[in-house]
């Protein structure tokens, strides 16, 4: 949790009698400011023992704002979601460093998203890398960093984490324990997604497994997903799977996320399948729920305080720089192993 969790910019600047661009100008030393106001702020600030940015941080920017920028089906405003959980932290970070964030969504209809960036004087997306929205940003011509996507002209910096060892990770992870007929359940929507799906490969390739017929694209199947569709449609498209026999041969699955997996956990005990009997199962983000599910999911977690301090000194560098060459930035990732990886082939019915 950050130095001053709960404080907001709102809070100091109601307490002051002044705007949040007031106090972010007090935090960053500016020379904007009457002595007078900044005397009253900086009380304020005492009373709450807020903690200053750090001298020793170079946050040279011209702004006091950040515009985050979300996908109009994302949950950026619940933490226990993984794109909530960067938001809240990113939003804590910025605070931390005397800045305010704004939030915008990508409206289903582009021509409303460019009147939403103006007066923008820096961007950070989260999750979106679509081209035509990438294009839109483009025209701002103002410091931006993408966090979990990639611009696929590679002018935009992005930091993501490294999904495509976290796939091989997990894969290996199940072979390791004796599997052999291993799927994967994915929705391949965009390069991190597909990050996975490869992954995957590698590792069941250098294990000299076939990947013919073991990787079900739940985006092939229902390409048309709705805002309510956090498993990217699993929990509608799993019982047809189920009652197909498409895992019936299979001891083991890779989920391209919790979500999915927890999807996966839920779907099969209606069917009256005993998850920790018959499959292990991977997931993907180390969401919060995912400790609680039933088997609790072995997963992939990503350290979403440093992804987003990389991101926010990605954005300074670019701001201080702004022919800086664009760069894909790629984080570490870990294994949680949990009990939903416990069955091993030994012990897995036929």
């Amino acid at each position: 949790m950050g130095i001053n969790a709960g404080i907001t910019l709102e809070d100091i600047a109601t307490m002051s009698g002044v705007s949040k661009a007031t106090v972010s100008r007090v935090l960053n030393n500016s020379a904007y400011v009457s002595e007078a106001t900044k005397n009253k702020v900086e009380a304020v600030l005492d009373e709450l023992s807020y903690q200053r940015p750090n001298a020793n941080v170079k946050w040279q920017v011209d702004y006091d704002e950040i515009t985050i920028v979300v996908d109009n089906q994302q949950n950026a405003s619940g933490a226990h979601t993984f794109f909530g959980g960067i938001f809240s932290t990113l939003e804590n970070q910025a605070h931390e460093l005397g800045l305010s964030v704004k939030l915008v969504r990508v409206p289903r209809s582009l021509n409303l998203f460019s009147d939403k960036l103006k007066q923008s004087r820096a961007i950070i997306l989260i999750g979106v890398d679509n081209k035509n929205v990438l294009d839109m940003v483009r025209e701002q011509q103002v410091p931006t960093v993408i966090i979990n996507g990639v611009d696929s002209e590679c002018q935009i910096s992005s930091v993501s984490p490294d999904y495509y060892l976290g796939a091989y990770m997990a894969t290996r992870l199940l072979i390791k324990n004796g599997h052999s007929r291993i799927k994967m359940l994915t929705s391949n929507i965009n390069h991190t997604t597909r990050l996975r799906q490869e992954g995957f490969r590698k590792a069941m390739n250098e294990a000299g497994m076939s990947t013919q017929n073991c990787i079900i694209d739940f985006e092939k199947l229902d390409p048309v997903n709705s805002p309510q569709d956090t498993d990217f449609a699993a929990s509608r498209l799993l019982p047809s799977i189920i009652e197909n026999g498409e895992l019936d041969d299979y001891t083991a699955i890779v989920c391209m996320c919790d979500m999915i997996a927890i999807s996966l956990t839920d779907t099969l005990e209606e069917f009256g399948i005993s998850v920790s009997d018959k499959f292990a199962i991977v997931g993907f983000d180390n969401i919060e729920a995912s400790r609680f599910n039933s088997p609790p999911l072995t997963t992939i977690t990503s350290e979403i305080s440093g992804l987003c301090t990389m991101a926010l000194n990605t954005l300074v560098q670019v701001s201080n720089n702004p022919s800086t060459a664009g760069a894909r930035i790629s984080t570490a990732v870990t294994l949680i192993e949990r009990e939903s990886t416990q069955i091993t082939v030994e012990n897995t019915p036929k």
